[in-house]
């Protein structure tokens, strides 16, 4: 998921917390998709057989802020 914990919250506290809050901090901090999130995608869309490797750097979008 690539919300952070206060994604869509209008008083600024949490609208989503991890089952082990240690992990809280971190929702939506990701910059890319982990190994696992590959499994599932390619389990959802049957893509079994096609492995191919990123070879372009991956660079974090421009700050907004």
């Amino acid at each position: 998921m690539h919300y952070d914990s206060v994604a869509f919250s209008k008083n600024g506290r949490n609208t989503m917390e991890a089952v082990d809050g240690r992990f809280t901090p971190i929702i939506g901090t990701a910059l890319e998709l982990s190994v696992a999130d590959v499994k599932k995608i390619n389990k959802l869309y049957k893509c079994h057989a096609r492995k191919k490797k990123i070879t372009r750097p991956l660079t974090a979008p421009p700050s907004t802020l």
